[in-house]
């Protein structure tokens, strides 16, 4: 199995967007996003 996990963190402001676009191949994934952060992994 092969587990790949990226993180990053940016400051973000009021009237902020964060526009985050994922692809996964084979195995199922899924992004999550707040007003203040956005995180994202693939497990497969």
């Amino acid at each position: 199995a092969t587990a790949i996990w990226l993180q990053t963190m940016v400051p973000l402001t009021a009237g902020d967007t964060v526009e985050l676009q994922g692809y996964f191949r084979v195995a199922d994934g899924y992004f999550a996003a707040d007003h203040t952060s956005f995180w994202g992994c693939k497990v497969g």
